[in-house]
């Protein structure tokens, strides 16, 4: 199973659509620039792990997680709608508020996402920009 990631840079906020055949839900992410930025553009395996936050009761406590990000470690796809809910990691959402700055829906659309996932142990996603 293949996932793509295409985003818009924004001066506050990283925001993209994350699609498979049958799957798409929006993303927020940490801005391009700042302390913590956002994931950098390219091609990624994400593995289906257990998670080191004792918080995470979802798929009997297993999380996807990104491998291999240079100079970083456990970016999850997870739960949040704002750039605050994040040290890294891709935030999962039904959709964009109107003024681009938050997502709507978040927990609906982890749990999408772990329903079509259906917990798979690994899957390939490429992270690109318009």
């Amino acid at each position: 199973m293949d996932f793509q990631l295409i985003r818009t840079y924004y001066p506050l906020v990283t925001l993209g659509i994350l699609s498979s055949e049958g799957f798409s839900c929006a993303v927020v992410e940490r801005p391009k620039v700042g302390e913590i930025v956002c994931i950098p553009e390219g091609q990624y395996v994400v593995k289906f792990v257990p998670s080191t936050d004792s918080k995470i009761i979802l798929n009997d406590g297993y999380v996807y997680e990104l491998q291999n990000v240079v100079g970083r470690t456990a970016i999850l796809l997870h739960n949040g709608n704002y750039v605050k809910d994040s040290l890294g990691c891709l935030l999962l959402n039904n959709s964009i508020d109107s003024t681009n700055t938050y997502g709507i829906g978040s927990d609906v659309a982890l749990a999408r996402f772990y329903a079509f996932t259906n917990k798979i142990p690994q899957f390939n996603l490429y992270i690109g920009s318009v």
